[in-house]
């Protein structure tokens, strides 16, 4: 597979983001801690206390954000079109399942997951395919379950 643009970031990846909040004075931590509070009330919201969900994660980059998480779900899976970060990924997240797309056909059946999420990568995406991705994220969405982008 070439590589793709976002592989070369793989291991700078936490630089990268640290460098463009560090106007906030905040550790990136911060806001993986927010993000992780924000799903948690989400979930809570739409599934009340249901236990056992299971999450796929588009665009999961090199997985940082999933150590916050992993307690309010009983499987995480991660998606992205950079193999390099899904590599690290799973090296970092050895309990998930981490899985390289072409972006555009995730290779799972329709209704697999409890929740589909997108954090911070809609941007990431060609206007003109958001549609596409959002029905993507629906698509393997059991019924009952929840596909969420936050930015």
């Amino acid at each position: 597979m070439p590589q793709n643009e976002f592989d070369k970031y793989s291991t700078t990846y936490e630089e990268t983001v640290s460098k463009s909040i560090s106007f906030s004075g905040l550790p990136h931590s911060f806001f993986h801690e927010s993000k992780s509070l924000m799903i948690k009330d989400i979930l809570q919201k739409h599934f009340g206390g249901k236990k056992g969900l299971s999450l796929l994660d588009f665009g999961c980059g090199v997985g940082d954000l999933h150590p916050y998480i992993q307690p309010l779900f009983s499987k995480i899976t991660g998606l992205d079109t950079s193999v390099e970060s899904i590599e690290l990924a799973q090296q970092n997240n050895p309990e998930n399942i981490y899985t390289s797309y072409d972006g555009q056909n995730p290779p799972f059946e329709r209704g697999t997951f409890d929740v589909a999420l997108a954090v911070c990568v809609l941007h990431h995406v060609p206007k003109k395919q958001w549609s596409d991705f959002l029905a993507n994220m629906g698509r393997v969405v059991a019924r009952g379950g929840l596909s969420e982008v936050k930015t």
